[in-house]
């Protein structure tokens, strides 16, 4: 199958705010698999390998398949992006490619490396060989097309966070699971139920895809398509959402079904002049801001309910 890569590279004293506006647009006319070039962030001393190069300009990439209705979608994010540009006062470029599957797949296995995260988190590809130590959990992904490796600030954080604060024995629930590397995380830390949901089809077989891969027990995890936490019937002692800030202002308010009374709320994808209106909403509902931590622009949360 081949994709069409619709990249946005641009110039602004504001990148991460910009990043997360033009991310807002591809998500608005749902394209899937939203990457973000930001060549603020610090390059990571590469335990295993060559490190990724740098990217020299911000850009945001988002994929849409050539089989979809190609040129009513380019010409909403032309119009939607000309609407923004004047809103918000930055220049950019927009580019165009196909771009074939396989060749997608060769192309991130020339970066995509066993990354440590955290303490002992090891993010793996699943075609990389790796000996982890002894102490080390291993998070093996194979990301499919409409997914990146996981690796951006926003999902790093949001791992930390879990190592931080999950605990063995808890449930949790992956909104906008993705590729499923949260819910693999969760299953890596002890957690003995494990359920994700995401409104793309192609999010819920990739998760279902890696939590087999990584021999997490069927019986500990199930994936549902859905928009947030639209048909959930049950509750959890732990939510995650690594998602943007709009979409968690919008989730926040129907989280009392799904979180059990003392548990957590993971949130991330925020941007740093976001957190505190994502810190206010907390605490209008009910929650006790418990963790915030930072990598560059990007923010992610801990919050307990009651």
């Amino acid at each position: 199958m081949n994709w069409i890569e619709a990249r946005i590279s641009f110039d602004s004293h504001q990148p991460g705010l910009m990043a997360e506006a033009i991310a807002q647009v591809f998500h608005d006319l749902g394209l899937k698999g939203v990457v973000i070039d930001d060549p603020r962030l610090p390059q990571e001393i590469d335990w295993c390998d060559k490190p990724v190069p740098r990217p020299k300009r911000p850009a945001v990439s988002g994929y849409f398949s050539e089989k979809g209705n190609m040129e009513q979608l380019r010409k909403a994010l032309e119009e939607k992006l000309k609407q923004l540009a004047a809103e918000l006062g930055f220049f950019y470029k927009l580019q165009y490619r196909s771009v074939n599957e396989n060749d997608w797949a060769g192309n991130w296995k020339k970066f995509f490396k066993p990354t440590l995260i955290g303490r002992r988190l090891v993010v793996k590809p699943s075609w990389y060989a790796f000996e982890p130590r002894p102490d080390q959990l291993v998070v093996e992904i194979d990301p499919g097309m409409a997914f990146g490796t996981g690796l951006h600030a926003s999902t790093s954080l949001s791992m930390v966070l879990l190592e931080k604060h999950l605990r063995p024995g808890s449930s949790l629930l992956d909104v906008g699971c993705g590729s499923g590397i949260l819910m693999v995380t969760a299953a890596r830390l002890g957690a003995r139920l494990v359920w994700g949901t995401d409104n793309d089809p192609l999010a819920v077989e990739v998760a279902a895809g890696n939590m087999r891969l990584n021999r997490i027990d069927p019986r500990m995890f199930r994936v549902l398509q859905t928009d947030l936490v639209k048909g959930v019937k049950r509750s959890f002692t732990a939510v995650a959402a690594n998602i943007l800030a709009p979409v968690i202002l919008k989730l926040i308010p129907q989280l009392e079904g799904v979180l059990q009374t003392g548990g957590i709320f993971f949130c991330s994808g925020i941007i740093t002049n976001q957190s505190d209106e994502i810190a206010l909403a907390l605490e209008k509902n009910g929650f006790k801001l418990t963790d915030r931590i930072r990598d560059s622009e990007w923010v992610a949360m801990a919050a307990r309910l009651g």
